[in-house]
């Protein structure tokens, strides 16, 4: 699978991530189909993005560090998660839909941000990311499922939300 489609990301840690997804357990051998509410992805995307991150670039981390953040935000992501659902899969499938799910809610939540880190997003930033964050979440149906959780996961942060320059199209396909 091809993850270049978010380097135009200013933040290159959902990019890393998905990589890190796609290590643990390709997409075409995740065999379920499970759906989860968006503002449960929301709130385990929010609980776990502390432990994954920890205010670093992840594409500089070592291979422990790396895999010790991976451990811990599939540790709490077994509380969030219905159990049942989740429990017929193996370890590696599950943590690699978690992060995931991680990859898409940041990704759509950059994109519908006022500003980031990097700055303030334009409508024309959001018009070309929209674009490319669709070709991804075609390819996807987990890391889709986390774009759609984007707006639910900037009202948890108490964070406002920009839709100028996504067509409304894109919006109900993505955020809705």
């Amino acid at each position: 699978m091809s993850i270049c489609v978010i380097a135009t990301m200013r933040d290159y840690n959902m990019r890393t991530v998905l990589r890190w997804a796609q290590e643990i357990c390709p997409l075409r051998e995740l065999k379920t189909g499970y759906q989860q509410p968006a503002p449960r992805l929301a709130m385990l995307v929010h609980v776990i993005d502390g432990h994954l991150v920890r205010n670093t670039d992840l594409k500089d981390v070592s291979e422990a560090q790396k895999k010790r953040r991976i451990k811990d935000a599939v540790n709490m992501a077994y509380t969030f998660l219905c159990p049942d659902d989740y429990i017929k899969l193996a370890h590696e499938e599950f943590a690699s839909i978690v992060l995931r799910y991680w990859s898409g809610c940041l990704s759509g939540a950059k994109i519908i941000a006022l500003k980031t880190r990097s700055g303030p997003n334009t409508p024309e930033y959001r018009s070309d990311a929209v674009v490319r964050l669709f070709k991804t979440c075609k390819r996807d149906r987990f890391f889709a499922q986390g774009v759609r959780s984007a707006p639910f996961f900037k009202r948890v942060r108490m964070q406002r939300i920009c839709y100028d320059g996504i067509p409304v199209m894109a919006k109900r396909r993505l955020f809705e």
